[in-house]
């Protein structure tokens, strides 16, 4: 990797374990706070929100980085208009969740319903606040872009330990909070972006059929991508307990430690694979990503995987040992839900989100298939096994999608050797000896 990658890459690596970091702590700290049931009702709260916000953003967010990367003086156009485009959408789609969430949420109480509606708002908030942090990611401004994306998650830990102390502890403070934070966050990202995202900071309705174009594939992606992660929650949600929901929230919190490493790479690559002209070239870094990836993840995944007895019920409290058992699972699926996200981000850089969509499709298939299979009979174990069955689909869709995209031989080209170890070894060992970049 050239120098200015391995910054971006490490500079990323310590923002997402910064995150993976203040994820932990918020999630311990609720899990400890609430108890099995509390957390359980946190989740459905937010679960609906984020999906709606996923499909309001129409992939603009992935847009926003791939025009900026290829037209740099425009990035404040395209940032600037995919923000009005996206609050256009947020509209109908809050709406239409606001008519849906007690049919959605049908085993949960009221009170959760109805918070789950306020929790809506987070739709237009997300959908606008993400852009100018977008630009910056195209633009290659990476500390910058860490910065604001790390505020939401240390803005939340704030909001919980606000709770703790204050005695609030009921899903209704966090979820103020959590709303207000995001309001906060969207005028630092704004802040941030100012100095790097070039003016003028107009809309160009004009802009808006190459973004959706380039877009709306990776948003169609992002649908069944999202719930190929979430839709054991999201039927969890609807038809058990809030307890039971809780105790597979924290199996899937634990789960989460092996992807921010390796998405620090996935990151990175998007942008350096958009920018870089001659094919020849973007294959050599697109392999070369995906067999650091394979090594990173091989060492998360047994590290993350031999803790998991041990450190679910130490981290979480006694009362959560009963996930145990869907976390050991768990971790192997996030090994392959993060070399899915290296993958996909190479597609992405290529400019060909279609193979994206087509791989999370049948991913979600899959999950379905299984979900309908082992939901019934093994309860949270079997949802943990049907998203890890959902993963493993996936991959083997993208490498298939992979074949068709590159000359010569793909899965040869995967594996790691020697050569890779020692680039990823210097990679590690240059980064304390590099200068930040300027932004």
């Amino acid at each position: 990797m050239k120098g200015g990658a391995r910054l971006g890459v490490g500079v990323t690596a310590a923002a997402n374990v910064t995150l993976a970091g203040l994820n932990a702590a918020s999630g311990v700290l609720l899990a400890r706070s609430l108890g099995p049931t509390g957390r359980g009702e946190v989740a459905a709260i937010q679960l609906w929100g984020f999906l709606l916000a996923t499909v309001a953003v129409l992939g603009t967010t992935d847009a926003v980085v791939y025009f900026s990367a290829r037209r740099s003086e425009r990035a404040g156009t395209f940032a600037t208009s995919a923000a009005a485009l996206t609050m256009l959408a947020a509209l109908p789609v809050v709406a239409a969740g606001w008519v849906a969430m007690p049919v959605l949420l049908a085993s949960q109480s009221p009170d959760t319903v109805r918070l789950a509606r306020l929790f809506l708002l987070f739709v237009p908030l997300y959908a606008v606040a993400n852009q100018p942090g977008q630009a910056l990611r195209g633009l290659s401004s990476f500390t910058r872009w860490n910065v604001v994306r790390l505020l939401p998650s240390v803005l939340w830990v704030v909001v919980v330990v606000s709770a703790i102390a204050t005695g609030n502890r009921s899903p209704g403070f966090v979820t103020v909070g959590f709303l207000l934070g995001w309001v906060l966050s969207f005028g630092v990202s704004v802040g941030m972006a100012r100095p790097v995202v070039r003016p003028p900071y107009r809309v160009d309705v004009t802009s808006w059929g190459p973004m959706l174009r380039y877009g709306l594939p990776l948003m169609l992606a992002s649908i069944p991508q999202w719930l190929n992660v979430r839709l054991d929650q999201l039927l969890l949600a609807a038809f058990v307990p809030s307890e039971e929901l809780g105790l597979y929230v924290v199996a899937v919190a634990w789960a989460g430690l092996v992807t921010p490493l390796v998405n620090a790479l996935g990151v990175v690559l998007f942008p350096r694979l958009a920018a870089e002209q001659d094919e020849q070239a973007r294959e050599q870094v697109l392999f070369l990503g995906i067999r650091v990836t394979v090594l990173v993840t091989a060492g998360l995944v047994l590290a993350v995987g031999v803790l998991t007895p041990l450190a679910v019920p130490l981290f979480f409290g006694g009362a959560f040992a009963a996930a145990i058992g869907p976390a050991a699972i768990l971790v192997a699926g996030s090994g392959l839900l993060a070399t899915n996200f290296v993958l996909e981000e190479g597609f992405r850089g290529l400019g060909r989100p279609g193979d994206v969509l087509r791989a999370e499709l049948g991913g979600l298939a899959a999950t379905a298939v299984l979900l309908a299979a082992l939901l019934p009979r093994l309860g949270i174990l079997g949802a943990a096994l049907a998203s890890l069955g959902g993963y493993l689909m996936t991959t083997l869709l993208l490498l298939h999608g992979l074949r068709r995209t590159v000359t010569g031989g793909v899965l040869s080209r995967c594996v790691p050797h020697r050569q890779d170890v020692r680039e990823l070894v210097a990679g590690v060992a240059s980064l304390a000896r590099l200068r930040p970049a300027q932004g």
